[in-house]
């Protein structure tokens, strides 16, 4: 599977990192938001694959970011990181 890095805005409530458009099919609004970059996962368990992924990704500033509206788990951090990272989630990614 190749994933694509796009760009996406992401807000951290609480220690947790949500997708914009998440929060704000929730109702939900953040005073701030952060551009990152990103891959999104396909999941139908979203939840579920996000723990996977979690114990697949050992970087640090790699986030995992599960997301309802988008369908699956976002994986976000700087461009570079990411480049190294995503080929090492194919068969989690494969498995779902």
């Amino acid at each position: 599977m190749n994933f694509q890095i796009i760009r996406r805005q992401f807000a951290k409530i609480d220690d947790a990192w949500f997708e914009l458009e998440d929060l704000q099919q929730r109702g939900v609004t953040a005073e701030r938001s952060w551009s990152s970059f990103c891959a999104l996962v396909p999941a139908e368990n979203p939840d579920a694959m996000a723990v996977v992924l979690k114990t697949q990704v050992s970087q640090p500033h790699i986030d995992i970011i599960p997301s309802v509206t988008a369908g699956g788990v976002w994986v976000a951090g700087a461009y570079y990181k990411l480049e190294s990272v995503l080929p090492r989630l194919r068969c989690g990614a494969e498995s779902n």
